[in-house]
């Protein structure tokens, strides 16, 4: 693993007071190696908190606010919500596609005559 190169930013935007406010122990670098900047809490032994694309702005603070432990549970009942809807729009996927194939073999069925279908008759109109 790379040692990681790390140049401290004072920005223009006041960002890194702004985390300074929040804890004396946070600060903001760039990192030359991943060309990104990121938050360092400096009272830990790993101080990576989070990294950040842009020049840091207010954005930055957003992201940080979004990822605090306090904000955890939050952000896991919208995840928790959001796949809720993903299993929701799926399963009614299955039971929309279910119902075209049966009404497909009741069709063919009532057009047969005898209403008598075998195994593979209803595995080649499903399929």
């Amino acid at each position: 693993m790379k040692k990681q190169k790390l140049i401290e930013i004072n920005d223009l935007y006041y960002i890194n007071d702004s985390f300074k406010k929040i804890s004396e122990h946070l600060a903001v670098f760039y990192n030359l190696n991943s060309q990104k900047y990121e938050l360092h809490d400096l009272s830990q032994k790993n101080s990576f908190v989070i990294s950040y694309d842009k020049y840091p702005d207010e954005g930055f603070l957003v992201k940080y606010y979004r990822t605090k432990v306090e904000n955890i549970a939050k952000t896991l009942i919208e995840i928790d919500n959001f796949n809720e809807k993903l299993t929701q729009n799926k399963n009614n996927l299955i039971c929309d596609k279910s119902d075209q194939q049966l009404k497909e073999v009741i069709s063919f069925a009532l057009k047969k005559g005898d209403g008598d279908l075998t195994a593979s008759q209803i595995r080649n109109i499903v399929s």
